[in-house]
């Protein structure tokens, strides 16, 4: 229901809570975490972290009938992040040609994760 919390506390879990808007908050004990965002719907994640934890983007290319791209220097056409307020905005543009649609937000990581390339460099982004 609206205003429940899916809270994760058990390492290596994937999180697909389906579409809509979540509230997601990780333990700050557990990693290898991997969190699947949908089109239409912000997912709000607390306890993120880019160096262990991982956003698999395959099911927004097939809800967006999106070509899947083979190269993941690619994906910065796709999907942008950027910092609002402190934490890291997710966007995605199933057309590869703009900023997109917010699919997550990553409470607190605006610093850590204001660019693609950061994100990429600490392992945060996967594509299958």
């Amino acid at each position: 229901t609206a205003g429940d919390v899916i809270t994760v506390s058990n390492s290596n879990q994937l999180i697909d809570p389906g579409t809509g808007n979540h509230t997601i908050q990780f333990a700050s004990d557990v990693s290898g975490e991997t969190l699947v965002p949908h089109v239409g719907g912000v997912d709000q994640v607390a306890g993120f972290n880019p160096a262990t934890d991982h956003i698999d983007f395959l099911q927004l290319f097939t809800e967006a009938r999106s070509e899947l791209i083979s190269a993941i220097t690619a994906l910065s056409k796709y999907v942008s992040v950027s910092d609002q307020q402190g934490n890291a905005m997710i966007s995605f543009d199933p057309t590869g040609h703009g900023a997109g649609s917010p699919v997550a937000i990553l409470l607190g990581l605006g610093n850590e994760a204001a660019a693609v390339d950061t994100l990429l460099n600490l392992a945060g982004i996967t594509t299958s």
